[in-house]
């Protein structure tokens, strides 16, 4: 089960070695059927040429050469001199062992029946001219040309069954050579259709290739990266194919499902942190605004309350404490307020007991001036010097009397300002202004009693 697994999932690689491996055969056996067939063809080029050439030449040689022992015993026969039959006879001889040389070449390549019996004809034609040889040479040097010509004419008689033999024994060697040459053809032309046919098989070996890697793998290689730069688009959504197949087009297309999970994954990461983020955000934005609303709550708090301690002094409330205590950053404000009213009721204090103390020492001061001014009337009488200086005297002392009075008058309200405007207790004590009378005093003791609310 594991094998097969594996097997299936190096499918492309197996298919692509099975095309490459049936490519490689065929060409092997284009080479192969190419090789057999020009070797065939040269085996039949060379038995052509080693073979029945040299025969069909030594075929048509000893044809010739009965034709030439023919001339040359004419010639012998016929020759004016010495040396012209001389010649004759050597090129007789040349014949003789030529066409004996050529049999045997002949006799070497024969093969059938028909062209051994075709060289026997042959042979004993020549050995009918070398029967008579001695006959027509000697008739030939006795200048008896009647007889040698008889003698000559009964050797052509005799060699004319050889003579036709080699005219059938060249045909015959013509013919095999014809054979043999259309044999040659026959093969190169075999050769030719197989090497075409495997050429074919070939080609469509190679174009069933061609498609199976355009359809198996550039087709879905080319949609796998088509997904891949949608995936990098940003388009995780659309389904990446061939994931189901078991080769390795389905193994890279099953690596890119991974990056797609992943980017899925990474993208549900960054929504949930955005939404983390957003989440922060209108919480740091509440509780923002709760500070805000915290610090005006404090603020306002602190404002209210010093805009009523603030009302209380204007009143003339200074006995007042502002004993709430405020947020941390304000309370100082309101610890400096009490301190500042609590000095202020202190200063004024010691204002108003002074103030009163200058109006009983202003009343002393004219009660004292009145009982003068009568006593110096009285005295007034007695003497008129006396008078008239006691009449000055006493328009002094009247003019002092009324500035006195003025005095008492603004002392009084003065006092009467400040009764009016500080009744209050200070925290620190509790007084009373003592009351001081006069029979001729037009004033009424002040009291200021500085009460704690």
């Amino acid at each position: 089960m594991k094998y097969w697994r594996r097997v299936k999932q190096s499918g492309v690689v197996i298919a692509l070695f099975c095309a490459f491996g049936i490519i490689l055969a065929v060409s092997g056996a284009v080479a192969m059927t190419v090789s057999l067939a020009l070797n065939a063809a040269q085996r039949n080029s060379e038995a052509l040429v080693n073979d029945m050439m040299p025969r069909f030449a030594a075929a048509k040689n000893i044809q010739l050469q009965f034709l030439q022992l023919q001339a040359a015993y004419f010639t012998s026969i016929t020759g004016t001199s010495d040396e012209v039959r001389l010649v004759a006879e050597k090129q007789v001889e040349e014949i003789r062992t030529y066409s004996t040389s050529a049999l045997g070449d002949i006799e070497k390549g024969i093969s059938g029946e028909q062209e051994k019996e075709l060289v026997v004809v042959v042979r004993s034609g020549f050995e009918g001219f070398e029967k008579l040889d001695g006959s027509i040479l000697n008739f030939a040097h006795m200048n008896m040309q009647d007889a040698a010509t008889g003698m000559l004419a009964n050797a052509v008689e005799a060699g004319q069954a050889g003579f036709k033999a080699t005219e059938e024994l060249v045909r015959l060697v013509q013919d095999r050579a014809t054979t043999m040459a259309e044999q040659a053809n026959k093969s190169a032309a075999e050769a030719k259709l197989l090497v075409l046919a495997m050429i074919g098989v070939l080609m469509g070996i190679v174009i069933a290739a061609s498609i199976y890697v355009l359809l198996q793998i550039a087709r879905p290689v080319r949609r796998i990266i088509r997904s891949m730069n949608d995936l990098v688009a940003g388009d995780v959504h659309r389904p990446i194919p061939y994931v189901a197949r078991a080769d390795e087009i389905g193994l890279i297309a099953g690596a890119v499902e991974i990056f797609r999970k992943a980017a899925i994954k990474r993208l549900d990461i960054e929504q949930q942190a955005e939404q983390a983020r957003n989440s922060l955000e209108s919480e740091r934005v509440k509780l923002a605004a709760e500070a805000e609303r915290s610090a005006n709550e404090k603020l306002a708090k602190a404002t209210s309350g010093l805009a009523a301690g603030l009302r209380s002094l204007a009143a003339g409330f200074l006995d007042f404490q502002l004993v709430e205590p405020f947020s941390a950053e304000f309370d100082a404000l309101r610890e400096d307020l009490n301190a500042a009213v609590e000095s202020l009721c202190a200063a004024l204090t010691s204002v108003a007991i002074s103030t009163e103390q200058i109006a009983a020492g202003a009343t002393t001061l004219r009660d004292g001036i009145s009982s003068l001014s009568i006593r110096t009337e009285r005295q007034a009488g007695s003497l008129e010097e006396t008078s008239r200086a006691l009449n000055e005297i006493t328009d002094t002392v009247r003019s002092d009397s009324d500035r006195t009075m003025e005095i008492e008058r603004i002392v009084a309200a003065a006092a009467s300002d400040a009764k009016s405007t500080f009744k209050t207790k200070c925290p620190q004590n509790r007084f009373r202004v003592l009351q001081r009378s006069s029979t001729r005093s037009r004033f009424r003791p002040i009291s200021l009693p500085l009460t704690r609310a």
